[in-house]
This record gives structure tokens, C-alpha cells and sequence, in this order.
């Protein structure tokens, strides 16, 4: 329902190929040029001699990268979350609704205007948060889609400024798709540390109405589990990147390698010939 825009292109598609003038027009926010002009001068304000961003009293002095971002790109950022805040309104109506429906089918549902009343309220709340979490996932993606494109556009701009000595090794050229992926799904799940503190607490309140203090051992098994977790998950994530990074340089000279090979003439080509 929260996507029923796409409906025509799905149409379009099932009858025919898509062609290029069957697509929208991008939006004029998400486009890189826009979104990187953006980052690009919140960048250069913060590595600058007076930027914030050399402070090592400020918040994020050593990580200029991340001050940059939040403040170019703030509004995208925020957007997601009233919807996210709706999302944890919904999921937490379901179980005081369903423990108001048991109580009234308990009853014997003596009054049929209470019936009634919690049908409209079952509509209310799933609608709800089908709605919420379709336009949540929307704004989170649009987000992603600015941070990446705005990641690309530094990125390509600077490569292209580089001595010829220095853009030799194209090392950020050969990481931009890994890291700049990185960064776009750790930006994607940034809403869920707030929202799942917040769930947390709520689900914990509701636990200690009606249990008392048998509810602090879910919230002492979870506090466990997540710190074993990540701090091996932060290893494993380690050694990958450093790996593929080696992986990626490696390849990369070879790539070149061939590409000289191949401008020389001195090999013959690839593939079949029909």
C-alpha cells in the first residue's frame, strides 16, 4: 500500500521491456553532483586549519568524515525517524490489544460496541504499521542513496586531482566499492540503535508490571549475548577488510598489467571467435 506509485511501472513491465523513458526522473535531492557539493565543502571546512574537525576536545575531532556527513546530509538522516518512532507505536499497541481482545472474548463479549471498537482498532494499528514501516524503509534507503552518491562524488573528485605518480595505485578507486558499501549499510541500521534502546525499555517496563523483577533476566542475557557478539563480530570484520583489501590491490596492479600488455600488442586476445 505504501507503494502503490510503483504499480504503473510493474504494469509496464509485465507487458513490455522497460525503456528509459517508462522511469521517472530522479529526484533533484539525490542526485550525487548536489549531495556532493555538499559533503564536499562540509569536508574542507572541517580538515581545514581552523575546522572543527582538528579539535581533539570535539565530539567527532578525530573523525571528520563522520561530522561531514552528518552535517551535509542532516535532513535525510532525521527524516526516518517519526516514522520509526510509529513503527515502535504499532508494535507495541499489538500486544495491549490482543491482551484487550482475550479479556473480551474471556467476558463472553457481553457489549458489541467494545467489539466493534476493537476491530476498528485491529485495522487501525496493522494498517498502521504497514504504512510506517514501508515509508521508514523508504526514507532509510533514500538516506543510504545520498551518504553513497555523496561518498562517490569526494571520492571520484579527488582521484581525479592526483598526481599521476600517486593515482598509479588507485587505492581508493579500487576500495570505493567495498567501503563505500560499508558505510552505506552501517548508515541503513543507525535508526535501529536508538530504536531497539527504546523498545527495549518499553518491553522491559511492560515485563516488570506483570512479573516484577524477573524481568531483568532478558535484559541480562541480551547485554551478553550483544557484547560476546560484537566483540567478535568486530574481529572477524577486521581481518575481512584487511583481506580484501590486499585482494582488491593485488588485482588492481594485475589489471593494469594486462591493460599495458594489451595496448602494446604483444598478446593475442581473449574469448571465441564465431
Amino acid at each position: 500500500m505504501a507503494f502503490f506509485w510503483l504499480l504503473p511501472i510493474f504494469w509496464t513491465s509485465y507487458l513490455r521491456p522497460l525503456k528509459p523513458q517508462d522511469l521517472w526522473r530522479i529526484d533533484p535531492a539525490l542526485k550525487f553532483s548536489r549531495s556532493g557539493m555538499k559533503l564536499q565543502s562540509q569536508w574542507k571546512r572541517n580538515t581545514s586549519a581552523r575546522g572543527i574537525g582538528r579539535s581533539p576536545r570535539s565530539l567527532f575531532g578525530k573523525h571528520p568524515l563522520l561530522r561531514s556527513i552528518l552535517r551535509a546530509q542532516l535532513s535525510f538522516l532525521l527524516a526516518p525517524v517519526p516514522a520509526r518512532m510509529a513503527v515502535i507505536g504499532f508494535t507495541y499497541a499489538q500486544p495491549f490489544l490482543l491482551f484487550r481482545t482475550t479479556n473480551y472474548v474471556r467476558d463472553h463479549g457481553e457489549d458489541p460496541s467494545i467489539g466493534y471498537g476493537l476491530i476498528a482498532a485491529s485495522g487501525l494499528v496493522y494498517t498502521g504499521l504497514a504504512l510506517s514501516n514501508g515509508y521508514y524503509s523508504h526514507k532509510v534507503y533514500r538516506a543510504a542513496v545520498v551518504v553513497r552518491a555523496s561518498l562517490v562524488f569526494i571520492i571520484y573528485d579527488k582521484s581525479l586531482r592526483l598526481p599521476e605518480a600517486t593515482a598509479e595505485k588507485a587505492a581508493a578507486l579500487t576500495l570505493i566499492g567495498t567501503d563505500a558499501d560499508r558505510i552505506r549499510v552501517a548508515f541503513q541500521s543507525v535508526h535501529e540503535i536508538w530504536a531497539v534502546a527504546i523498545e527495549s525499555g518499553i518491553g522491559i517496563y511492560a515485563l516488570y508490571h506483570y512479573t516484577n523483577w524477573p524481568c531483568a533476566g532478558p535484559l541480562v542475557l541480551a547485554i551478553g549475548k550483544s557484547t560476546v557478539c560484537s566483540w567478535g563480530h568486530h574481529k572477524l570484520i577486521k581481518a575481512s577488510w584487511y583481506t580484501g583489501q590486499l585482494l582488491l590491490g593485488s588485482e588492481n596492479a594485475k589489471g593494469a598489467d594486462y591493460m599495458d600488455a594489451g595496448y602494446s600488442g604483444t598478446c593475442r586476445p581473449c574469448g571465441c571467435r564465431y
